[in-house]
């Protein structure tokens, strides 16, 4: 199975997904199995910080990019881009970008993205790629205990060999 990173050929992505969380989740722990690698994560954290990737941001991106080191650099950019601001602070970062520094930005709409942003990264379309526990999730929600049932039971078979983890991939993504 081809992992995120695996995805990303140049030193700045932009991820289309549907749950950025569950995304920058899958991303963190994929970094943390590559060795010299650090990771920075921007993002919300509470009600108090903002949504926007801020002007302020940026500058400490440009700090934390320009650390002499030896390991790769992940930054993770989990905001909405309203203010052009931040963005036009970003645009700078991604023109002078360190290249041991992999900028990826993660979006749940590509129309709140600059285009001269969008045009200096590559654009990695993950819509409609759910993680397991976003789909039972989903079925929990939905109240489905039969197809919860079936689905924990095919995984079950699947950690014992019996069937292809890919069928019970297939089978998560045709109930949704």
């Amino acid at each position: 199975m081809q992992t995120i990173l695996d995805k990303i050929h140049t030193e700045a992505s932009i991820i289309l997904c549907d749950d950025t969380e569950i995304t920058k989740q899958n991303l963190i722990k994929e970094i943390n199995e590559v060795s010299g690698s650090s990771i920075k994560v921007f993002e919300k954290i509470n009600d108090k910080d903002t949504i926007n990737f801020s002007i302020d941001e940026a500058r400490e991106l440009v700090s934390y990019q320009k650390t002499t080191s030896s390991d790769k650099r992940y930054i993770i950019i989990n905001k909405k881009f309203v203010r052009g601001e931040g963005q036009s602070g970003l645009l700078k970062v991604l023109e002078e970008r360190n290249p041991d520094t992999f900028i990826i930005i993660l979006t749940e709409s590509i129309n709140t993205i600059l285009p001269t942003v969008l045009s200096r990264c590559v654009t990695i379309k993950l819509k409609g790629v759910l993680s397991s526990s976003a789909i039972k999730n989903n079925i929990i929600k939905n109240k489905d205990f039969k197809t919860l049932h079936r689905l924990l039971s095919l995984e079950n078979a699947a950690e014992r060999g019996g069937i292809s983890e890919k069928y019970v991939g297939d089978f998560s993504r045709v109930v949704l």
